[in-house]
C-alpha cells in the first residue's frame, strides 16, 4: 500500500487529467493509505464524479481517508459538500475536523457564515474548531 499510494501522489503531481478515472476507481480501495493518496490526487485533478466519490468517502471509518476527502472538497471548491463538511466538524479526530474547517472556509461568503453558526452554537468539539479556524483569519 505505501508503494502505491505514493505512485497516485507522483501521477497526481504530473498534473494530468488523463489519470483522473484511475484515482476515482482507487478511491474505493480496501487500503485506506491507498485510498487517501487517490483522494489527494482528486482533489488536484478533479472529476465528474468527484462529488459523490468525495461524500461516501466522508463517511469511511478511516480518519486520514475522511480528512483527504474533506481537504479534496475544499480544492476543488465543492459547496455542496457543506452538509457532509459540517458533519465532519464534530469528528473525533483533530486532524479531519481541521481539514473540514479549511475545506468549508475555502468556500468563500457561505462557508465563513456556515462557520459562524457553527462558531456561535453551544459549546462542542464543532463549536471550538469553527471558532479557532475563524480566528485564523480570512482564507488565503
Amino acid at each position: 500500500p505505501f508503494i502505491r499510494a505514493a505512485a497516485i501522489d507522483a501521477l497526481a503531481r504530473a498534473g494530468s487529467f488523463r489519470f483522473a478515472d484511475l484515482f476515482a476507481r482507487l478511491a474505493g480501495d480496501a487500503s485506506p493509505e491507498v485510498a487517501a493518496a487517490a483522494l489527494r490526487a482528486l482533489g488536484l485533478t478533479g472529476h465528474a464524479g468527484a462529488t459523490a466519490i468525495l461524500a461516501s468517502a466522508m463517511a469511511n471509518s478511516d480518519w486520514d481517508v475522511r480528512a483527504a476527502a474533506a481537504d479534496a472538497a475544499g480544492r476543488l471548491g465543492l459547496a455542496e459538500l457543506a452538509a457532509p463538511l459540517s458533519g465532519l466538524m464534530d469528528d473525533e479526530v483533530w486532524t479531519v475536523r481541521y481539514a473540514a474547517a479549511n475545506a468549508l472556509r475555502s468556500f468563500g461568503q457561505p462557508g465563513e457564515r456556515l462557520l459562524r453558526q457553527i462558531a456561535d452554537s453551544e459549546v462542542s468539539r464543532s463549536q471550538r474548531t469553527a471558532s479557532l479556524i475563524l480566528a485564523e483569519g480570512p482564507a488565503a
